[in-house]
């Protein structure tokens, strides 16, 4: 008897089980799951059965990341897709995006990546360096003199910004 040991192909109807890093598991259809170019490529190559480990992204990540692919997967208009990725579905605190970006990046998802860091980059803009200090919990460690030397060798980077 001869076994089938084709590479499987994602646009089958075959379901997936992914599985986070805290090992929570997601049973996705190949449609879904293939919006991530690593796992579209553990799918064609045939590497796993129908258990796909994510080792790198938590399951309440993987839980958002999936939500973004199931949407992304059906058959609506690109405007209404395009509504629903702004006004519902980052609509998440900034922990959450950041957590996302850094799942989608992992798992090769380039419209995801550009989407939240897209929704990051609009949050900051108009911020000073001090809002952007505090958001991203960074430190200033430049003196005084430092960061006013900082100041004057790149005016332009600080014009039009709010300072509220």
């Amino acid at each position: 008897m001869e076994s089938d040991s084709s590479p499987s192909s994602p646009s089958e109807k075959k379901n997936y089980i992914l599985r986070s890093s805290d090992n929570v598991e997601f049973v996705v259809e190949a449609k879904v799951a293939s919006h991530s170019e690593t796992i579209k490529r553990i799918i064609e190559d045939g590497c796993t059965g129908n258990l796909i480990p994510v080792p790198n992204v938590d399951g309440k990540t993987l839980a958002k990341v999936l939500e973004y692919c199931k949407k992304h997967s059906e058959d609506i208009p690109a405007a209404e897709l395009k509504e629903w990725d702004n006004d519902t579905y980052l609509n998440e605190p900034y922990e959450v995006i950041m957590a996302v970006i850094v799942a989608a990046n992992y798992l090769e998802m380039n419209e995801l990546t550009n989407l939240t860091c897209m929704r990051i980059a609009n949050t900051i803009r108009k911020m000073t360096v001090e809002q952007v200090r505090e958001f991203f919990g960074i430190e200033n460690d430049f003196t005084p003199e430092e960061e006013a030397k900082i100041r004057e060798d790149h005016k332009w980077a600080h014009e039009n910004i709010d300072k509220d």
